[in-house]
Protein backbone atom coordinates (compact mmCIF):
# COMPACT_ATOMS: atom_id res chain seq x y z
CA UNK A 1 0.00 0.00 0.00
CA UNK A 2 2.70 2.49 0.99
CA UNK A 3 4.68 2.07 -2.91
CA UNK A 4 0.81 2.87 -4.60
CA UNK A 5 0.31 5.87 -2.16
CA UNK A 6 4.22 6.93 -3.33
CA UNK A 7 2.96 6.27 -6.79
CA UNK A 8 -0.37 8.59 -6.33
CA UNK A 9 1.98 11.19 -4.84
CA UNK A 10 4.40 11.64 -7.64
CA UNK A 11 1.48 11.23 -10.28
CA UNK A 12 -0.35 14.06 -8.77
CA UNK A 13 2.41 16.44 -8.46
CA UNK A 14 2.68 15.49 -12.39
CA UNK A 15 -0.61 16.36 -13.17
CA UNK A 16 -0.79 19.88 -11.12
CA UNK A 17 2.83 20.81 -13.08
CA UNK A 18 0.97 19.85 -16.07
CA UNK A 19 -1.72 21.62 -15.93
CA UNK A 20 0.01 24.94 -14.57
CA UNK A 21 2.24 24.41 -17.54
CA UNK A 22 -0.37 23.49 -20.05
CA UNK A 23 -2.78 26.51 -18.56
CA UNK A 24 0.63 29.24 -19.39
CA UNK A 25 0.84 28.15 -22.42
CA UNK A 26 -2.77 28.50 -23.35
CA UNK A 27 -3.31 32.13 -22.02
CA UNK A 28 0.02 32.84 -23.19
CA UNK A 29 1.86 34.21 -20.24
CA UNK A 30 4.82 32.17 -20.59
CA UNK A 31 7.04 34.34 -23.26
CA UNK A 32 10.34 34.23 -23.69
CA UNK A 33 10.73 37.25 -21.45
CA UNK A 34 8.61 36.06 -18.53
CA UNK A 35 10.54 33.21 -18.21
CA UNK A 36 13.68 35.36 -18.41
CA UNK A 37 12.21 37.75 -15.65
CA UNK A 38 11.04 34.70 -13.50
CA UNK A 39 13.96 32.35 -13.67
CA UNK A 40 16.60 34.60 -15.06
CA UNK A 41 17.78 32.58 -17.34
CA UNK A 42 17.44 33.80 -20.35
CA UNK A 43 16.08 31.37 -23.68
CA UNK A 44 17.54 30.88 -27.11
CA UNK A 45 14.00 30.37 -28.81
CA UNK A 46 11.86 33.25 -29.66
CA UNK A 47 8.68 31.52 -28.99
CA UNK A 48 8.59 29.19 -26.01
CA UNK A 49 4.94 28.22 -26.01
CA UNK A 50 5.09 25.06 -28.03
CA UNK A 51 7.75 24.23 -25.60
CA UNK A 52 5.85 24.77 -22.48
CA UNK A 53 2.99 23.16 -23.92
CA UNK A 54 4.71 19.86 -24.88
CA UNK A 55 6.16 19.86 -21.59
CA UNK A 56 2.68 20.47 -19.99
CA UNK A 57 1.77 17.39 -21.77
CA UNK A 58 4.36 14.97 -21.26
CA UNK A 59 3.85 16.01 -17.35
CA UNK A 60 -0.02 15.25 -17.85
CA UNK A 61 0.32 11.85 -19.61
CA UNK A 62 3.33 10.91 -16.52
CA UNK A 63 1.24 12.28 -13.76
CA UNK A 64 -2.01 10.09 -15.55
CA UNK A 65 -0.40 6.98 -16.64
CA UNK A 66 1.08 7.06 -12.66
CA UNK A 67 -2.23 7.51 -10.99
CA UNK A 68 -3.56 4.77 -13.19
CA UNK A 69 -0.43 2.90 -12.14
CA UNK A 70 -0.12 1.78 -15.74
CA UNK A 71 3.63 1.01 -16.82
CA UNK A 72 3.22 3.79 -19.69
CA UNK A 73 4.42 6.40 -16.66
CA UNK A 74 8.34 4.98 -17.09
CA UNK A 75 8.56 5.73 -20.57
CA UNK A 76 6.70 9.22 -20.24
CA UNK A 77 8.83 10.11 -17.09
CA UNK A 78 11.55 9.04 -19.26
CA UNK A 79 10.74 11.20 -22.33
CA UNK A 80 10.17 14.73 -19.70
CA UNK A 81 13.64 13.96 -18.58
CA UNK A 82 14.95 13.79 -22.02
CA UNK A 83 12.93 16.40 -23.47
CA UNK A 84 14.26 19.08 -20.73
CA UNK A 85 17.90 17.41 -20.47
CA UNK A 86 17.91 18.12 -24.60
CA UNK A 87 16.35 21.37 -24.27
CA UNK A 88 19.30 22.52 -21.60
CA UNK A 89 22.20 20.79 -23.57
CA UNK A 90 20.97 23.51 -26.54
CA UNK A 91 20.35 26.40 -23.88
CA UNK A 92 23.90 25.66 -22.68
CA UNK A 93 25.39 25.96 -26.05
CA UNK A 94 23.63 28.32 -27.77
CA UNK A 95 23.14 30.65 -24.86
CA UNK A 96 25.45 30.44 -22.10
CA UNK A 97 24.72 32.94 -19.13
CA UNK A 98 25.64 36.45 -18.98
CA UNK A 99 25.92 37.61 -15.75
CA UNK A 100 24.84 35.91 -11.81
CA UNK A 101 21.66 36.48 -12.07
CA UNK A 102 21.75 34.58 -15.53
CA UNK A 103 23.69 31.77 -13.98
CA UNK A 104 21.10 31.16 -10.78
CA UNK A 105 18.56 30.90 -13.15
CA UNK A 106 20.36 28.20 -14.96
CA UNK A 107 21.41 26.86 -11.88
CA UNK A 108 17.04 26.47 -10.93
CA UNK A 109 16.45 24.69 -14.32
CA UNK A 110 19.28 22.33 -13.45
CA UNK A 111 18.18 21.70 -9.99
CA UNK A 112 14.29 21.27 -11.26
CA UNK A 113 16.00 18.71 -14.00
CA UNK A 114 17.43 16.94 -11.31
CA UNK A 115 14.20 16.78 -9.82
CA UNK A 116 11.96 15.02 -12.64
CA UNK A 117 14.98 12.87 -12.89
CA UNK A 118 14.40 11.42 -9.51
CA UNK A 119 10.95 11.55 -9.72
CA UNK A 120 11.80 9.49 -12.95
CA UNK A 121 13.79 6.53 -11.19
CA UNK A 122 11.18 6.79 -8.80
CA UNK A 123 8.90 5.45 -11.00
CA UNK A 124 11.40 3.08 -12.83
CA UNK A 125 11.74 1.47 -9.22
CA UNK A 126 8.27 1.21 -8.55
CA UNK A 127 8.02 -0.74 -12.38
CA UNK A 128 10.79 -2.98 -11.09
CA UNK A 129 8.41 -3.79 -7.87
CA UNK A 130 5.99 -4.70 -9.68
CA UNK A 131 3.38 -1.81 -8.84
CA UNK A 132 2.94 -0.38 -12.29
CA UNK A 133 1.18 -2.83 -14.36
Amino acid sequence: MGLVLIAYLVGAASLVAGAIACAGAYSGRFTAQAIEALTGDRTPLTETRWLVLLVGLVLLGGGLALCALSRWAAPIFILGTLLATGYLLYASRTLPPADAAQAQGRRRTIMAIYLYATATALVLWLESQGVLS
